[in-house]
């Protein structure tokens, strides 16, 4: 019984933690309508977020760092580019 009712517990926190974290594709489409909507600094943290979470990480790179110069933060865009440009 204790066995079952922890293996119940453990399936439900993972259940839950899944549906709490946004995956990769999700916040990349939530940066899209940021971007779209003209929130740059917003649309570049969310595309950071997708490539970190393994989703596409170089378009998502490059739309974070184009993302960050529109928002007028041309430094945080070249220091993307610039990490991204030593990794590969």
């Amino acid at each position: 019984m204790r066995l079952s009712l922890l293996g119940a517990s453990c399936a439900f926190f993972l259940a839950s933690a899944a549906l709490a974290a946004p995956d990769a594709n999700q916040l990349s489409m939530q940066a899209t309508q940021a971007y779209e909507a003209k929130h740059y600094a917003e649309a570049a943290e969310l595309f950071l977020a997708a490539a970190k979470a393994g989703d596409d990480k170089v378009d998502n790179t490059y739309n974070a760092a184009c993302s960050y110069a529109l928002a007028g933060k041309a430094d945080e865009a070249e220091r993307i580019t610039t990490v991204r440009l030593d990794v590969d």
